[in-house]
């Protein structure tokens, strides 16, 4: 029987993914691959991480969303392009580490990333990188809604009114995780970008980004049938970054 095989946040971590698809003994002609985006930064093969899953994609049944850190590499790239043809000032600042990776990237590389999908819907079951937004995301049709585009890319905590509420604001009453008061409505829904110790399967939702950047875990969920999952985890071989939340 064919597997849907969803993986959290790689961010670099090329070895361990490499090692998860050996311990599920993933078959490329019978499995189905989705990626949660946040394939780049902090770990130690970006690039490599990057033309690994892409090769995926173009080889077999693989699909890799859009993450928050992808994304900011597709928008320096387009102020590049913009500065190249016309001089103007790039107002984004990179660090000399994603400086190296954007340098690192091809331009088909950079195209391919611009092309990653925000969400994926299946049968029962929805993949975003971040989550739905309980005031915006109403229906599927939502999702497509450009500028509601952003929450699926960075949401986390929501206020009692179901609104996003930004990262570095403080915390108030009735603010929680938007998994929390996820009513089902699109289906069950797996996500990353939120790290956890441990897989958080709560509420018609699974967080499966176990820090592995950070020396956690790298973390697959695995179904046939969404109701029968299982999660399968391996440990990061060394701690790569210190842990910091961001957009």
């Amino acid at each position: 029987m064919s597997r849907h095989i969803v993986i959290g946040d790689v961010h670099g971590c090329l070895l361990e993914l490499k090692a998860l698809l050996d311990e599920l003994r993933y078959r490329p002609d019978g499995d189905r691959l989705y990626f949660l985006g946040d394939l780049v930064d902090r770990g130690p093969y970006s690039v490599e991480t990057v033309r690994y899953v892409r090769a995926l994609t173009e080889r077999s049944d693989t699909v890799c969303l859009m993450g928050n850190h992808e994304e900011k590499y597709v928008r320096f790239h387009r102020w590049e392009q913009k500065r190249a043809a016309t001089n103007a000032r790039n107002p984004m600042h990179f660090n000399e580490e994603k400086e190296a990776i954007y340098a690192d990237l091809s331009q088909s590389d950079h195209e391919w990333l611009a092309k990653r999908p925000y969400y994926h819907r299946g049968k029962d079951f929805l993949v975003v990188h971040a989550g739905v937004c309980p005031r915006r995301h109403q229906t599927i049709k939502d999702l497509d809604v450009p500028k509601y585009r952003n929450r699926l890319l960075r949401l986390r905590d929501v206020d009692a009114g179901g609104r996003m509420v930004p990262l570095n604001e403080s915390r108030r009453p009735g603010q929680g995780h938007w998994s929390e008061s996820y009513d089902g409505r699109l289906g069950f829904v797996v996500y990353g970008h939120q790290v956890y110790d441990s897989v958080r399967d709560h509420c018609d939702t699974a967080g499966i980004d176990t820090g592995c950047c950070f020396g956690g875990e790298l973390t697959a969920l695995v179904f046939s049938n969404i109701a029968d999952r299982t999660y399968h985890s391996v440990h990061a071989q060394a701690t790569y970054a210190s842990y910091t939340e961001d957009d």
